[in-house]
């Protein structure tokens, strides 16, 4: 009779344990289905990123804040242009000058981005230097300005 109740204690525990294995199996289960169910049920929009990133500039001219300048020349004389870069409240001493002649174009690659001065002369029959043209203009980074002289 020992033997018997021995074999019946056993086996109840041996039940026991595979039910209650069953039973955790079948709740966790039922977490993976509630979850799911979440995700499925979470509006499109929370899967966006929120912060958007804007790409950094890796753009040569505008790293190195430069602009490309050109001049046609379309008059029937020459003509010559002179570039006063704007530091401050002046002017720089030394101008960058080009020489033009008719119906020619010039350009002067990379300069600095900035405010410059601009006098556009040309020379009349006693060699004087007579001013066509005089102001101020603004390059901005990675500008290619295009200028034609009638």
């Amino acid at each position: 009779m020992r033997k018997i109740f021995f074999l019946l204690a056993v086996c109840i525990c041996i039940q026991a344990q595979a039910q209650n294995k069953t039973m955790s199996t079948i709740v966790e289960g039922g977490r993976v289905f509630v979850d799911i169910l979440k995700i499925l049920k979470t509006p499109k929009r929370s899967f966006v990123p929120v912060s958007t990133v804007q790409p950094s500039v890796t753009d040569s001219c505008q790293l190195k804040s430069i602009a490309d300048l050109c001049y046609f020349n379309k008059s029937g004389e020459t003509v010559y242009i002179s570039l006063y870069k704007r530091n401050g409240n002046t002017y720089a001493a030394i101008p960058l000058t080009l020489t033009i002649i008719k119906n020619s174009k010039e350009c002067v690659y990379e300069v600095q981005a900035g405010i410059y001065k601009y006098k556009i002369e040309t020379i009349d029959e006693d060699e004087k230097r007579i001013v066509y043209k005089e102001g101020e203009m603004r390059l901005l980074a990675c500008d290619v300005l295009e200028e034609e002289i009638h």
